[in-house]
């Protein structure tokens, strides 16, 4: 057999695997322990020099050629090995380029790379950080050695990829740099051969400038690293980031990410219709080859946002406010009076709305005109009802189309705010058929209860003296003018035929393209019949429920929903959403409240 890294059978097929195939994995654990084995031969070697020569240190010129002959030995040994996997496994197939005068197999380019590579790498870390006075036994015998080394295995990777990070952008985006990094991406079938060929230029940056950047960045903050210590962190090159050769990944299996395409500094758009899970390659088929193309993996940003002071948040609605194709947000705000804030997607301030004194009263069960989002209730929905383009978001309000107190703090009105301005567009009174027992509070959402039109669709309520309730449920249209009642449903006396609960629902259940309405225990058709009622079948009120296709073996979508304090000790249930047949029941022992947090687990 030939001694070489070059195939002994060139002609015998190598797999090659499509880029969505897995890669290779090395614990960590096991880099650590080949990179102290390694690592430790020279060092070895060093102080069986020192112990036969009676402990007089080796000159310069000899530490150089113990520990660059070492290194240079141990990483051929892998190209073998590498290129003994390769055989047995395979590579990921690699995109087709022009070649530049870089072949498949290339003994003397590896050869030569290694040779340079290692030479300077070596000769740096000799001049920057040898001490002839320190011998690896004195080293390595003290434990806080060990610790900073533990130290540095963590600090010195992540002080060198900022640096790599900012080197290796600059190779992409400046065209003068970009002629020396190019050739590490132009082979087509990566092989041990060519894991350490990258151009002359960029091996010198690679092993050699950012390595002194970071070793004099760790010395600026007082942490310099001694010989031995450097020596150690040299191996992780061997790890190191190459698109050719044999990888060892070290993130999760199950990462998932985007990627990104701008062409001549144009906007980035995304290349894969799906989140990918599979690979990390991927092939642009579009890219105009006569312009600069730049390709990113980009983590969806976390978007801090400078409120306003001294009012507390509780809920956020989101919704394209300004037709930039962002999502922008609209805050609730809560001190002695409300308020609704809008803010762009980057964080920048558009509008507040002051709900005026009718916003003062915050009582969970009554609470005041203009009140948002106390007890189960919200006041506020976030949508394009007039399909501008542009959210508008729906309101209750208190008595006058203006944001104050009116002549009756009882008389309300639903409003559609600017999404951009938080100016008012259009409003509509609420009906005054309960007037004589107080505000209306109210939850709002948006339907498309005709398959076509965009609805804002309000569910209202109010207490009686007897404690039992007075509801509303009402469906508007707004034509970008005006806001239009389309119709109306009340419950009356009925409590028992239309139990409620704290949470509405709007959602097509039948799939026929209509949005019906639902509370936990009744559901409303999108012209206001009645679709069905579970007050028959033992339901009458809870704090939760759901509606969803929870059963899988089921075409249908599930409801499911918990009881509070049930009189027939009916805990809680799942039913056909479309109809509201029972699926099945759980029955309890004793009368309890469920789904608060002391009886979640008893179920």
């Amino acid at each position: 057999m030939k001694n070489s890294v070059q195939p002994s059978r060139k002609r015998s097929r190598i797999p090659v695997h499509p880029k969505s195939s897995k890669i290779p994995y090395l614990a960590q654990l096991s880099q650590h322990l080949w990179v102290l084995s390694y690592s430790s031969l020279p060092l070895i070697i060093h102080e069986s020099w020192l112990f036969y020569a009676e402990y007089q240190p080796p000159g310069y010129l000899a530490v150089f050629v113990i520990y660059f002959t070492s290194f240079y030995c141990i990483a051929f040994h892998q190209v073998f090995i590498l290129h003994r996997l390769g055989r047995i496994y395979g590579y990921l197939d690699g995109d087709v380029h022009r070649r530049d005068k870089v072949a498949d197999f290339g003994e003397v380019a590896a050869f030569m790379s290694l040779f340079k590579t290692a030479g300077s790498r070596t000769a740096m870390t000799i001049f920057l950080s040898y001490d002839p006075n320190q011998t690896p036994a004195a080293a390595t015998r003290d434990w806080t050695w060990w610790l900073y080394l533990t130290f540095a295995v963590g600090l010195y990777p992540v002080i060198l990829d900022f640096w790599f990070y900012w080197y290796h952008r600059a190779m992409h985006e400046i065209p003068f740099l970009w002629k020396f990094h190019r050739t590490h991406h132009l082979t087509k079938h990566p092989n041990a051969s060519l894991t350490a060929y990258a151009g002359h230029v960029q091996e010198v940056i690679d092993m050699v400038g950012i390595p002194t950047l970071t070793y004099l960045t760790l010395l600026m903050v007082q942490l310099p690293l001694g010989f031995y210590e450097w020596w150690s962190r040299l191996w992780d090159y061997v790890f190191g980031t190459c698109d050719v050769g044999v990888f060892f990944g070290l993130d999760p299996e199950d990462i998932d990410f985007n990627i990104y395409h701008s062409g001549h500094g144009d906007n980035s758009t995304r290349l894969n219709d799906k989140v990918l899970t599979g690979g990390t390659n991927s092939l642009d088929k579009t890219a105009d080859k006569a312009v600069p193309n730049t390709y990113t993996v980009r983590p969806v940003p976390v978007v801090r946002i400078p409120l306003h002071p001294v009012k507390s948040i509780k809920f956020f609605w989101a919704g394209d406010l300004n037709d930039d194709g962002e999502w922008d947000y609209i805050l609730d705000r809560h001190g002695t009076r409300q308020s609704i804030g809008a803010y762009t997607s980057n964080g920048t301030f558009l509008w507040e709305v002051d709900l005026g004194p009718g916003s003062e009263n915050q009582a969970k069960i009554s609470p005041g005109p203009s009140t948002i989002d106390v007890g189960p209730w919200d006041g506020v929905t976030v949508f394009d009802f007039d399909r501008d383009g542009c959210i508008a978001n729906g309101v209750n309000l208190g008595d006058g189309k203006k944001f104050e107190k009116g002549k009756n703090e009882t008389y309300q009105y639903i409003a559609i705010l600017d999404g951009r301005t938080g100016t008012l567009r259009a409003s509509a009174p609420l009906p005054t058929d309960y007037i004589a027992d107080g505000p209306l509070a109210s939850r709002l959402g948006a339907g498309f209860l005709d398959g076509i039109t965009p609805y804002l669709v309000g569910y209202f309520k109010n207490r009686r003296q007897d404690k039992n309730s007075n509801l509303f449920v009402i469906a508007w249209i707004f034509d970008g003018r005006t806001l239009k009642q389309a119709w109306k449903w009340a419950r009356g006396d009925r409590y028992r035929d239309f139990p409620d609960g704290h949470n509405s629902r709007i959602v097509d259940v039948d799939g026929d393209g209509k949005d019906e309405y639902f509370e936990i225990g009744f559901g409303l058709n999108g012209d206001r019949t009645v679709r069905y009622s579970l007050g028959e079948k033992g339901v009458i009120h809870g704090d939760h429920y759901h509606i969803a296709q929870m059963d899988p073996k089921r075409k249908c979508l599930q409801g499911y929903g918990v009881q509070h304090k049930p009189e027939d000790l009916l805990y809680e249930y799942c039913y056909d959403a479309t109809d509201c047949t029972i699926i099945w029941e759980h029955y309890g022992q004793e009368v309890l409240d469920i789904g608060r947090k002391k009886y979640r687990r008893r179920c």
